[in-house]
């Protein structure tokens, strides 16, 4: 194991997603989506690595605890080439929406 083999990088990347929400008549609201994905190139001790593109797709569902407050889980897989160590494939999300 070299002193490269690991090391800790930070990156911001960039999404872009269209999501079609399914009507229902419940609190449960699924959603499908499509986008891009975009990681410019971070910096790491052994220099600048390369910026990444992929497409990505998206699938969840919100559960709407009131007409303002609602709690989202989704999974978005990645549809590139190559694989990344500092960009995992697939990704999975829980949040909280706000609607003003």
């Amino acid at each position: 194991m070299t002193e490269y083999d690991r090391a800790t990088v930070t990156s911001y990347p960039v999404d872009l997603l269209a999501r079609y929400h399914f009507a229902t008549h419940s609190a449960w609201k699924p959603f499908l989506g499509a986008g891009a994905h975009y990681l410019p190139g971070p910096d790491s001790p052994v220099g600048r690595l390369q910026s990444q593109f992929a497409w990505q797709a998206s699938a969840g569902i919100d559960y709407v605890f009131s007409p303002r407050f609602s709690l989202r889980i989704d999974a978005r897989p990645l549809f590139r080439s190559d694989e990344i160590a500092y960009d995992p494939s697939l990704k999975a999300f829980v949040g909280a929406g706000w609607r003003f």
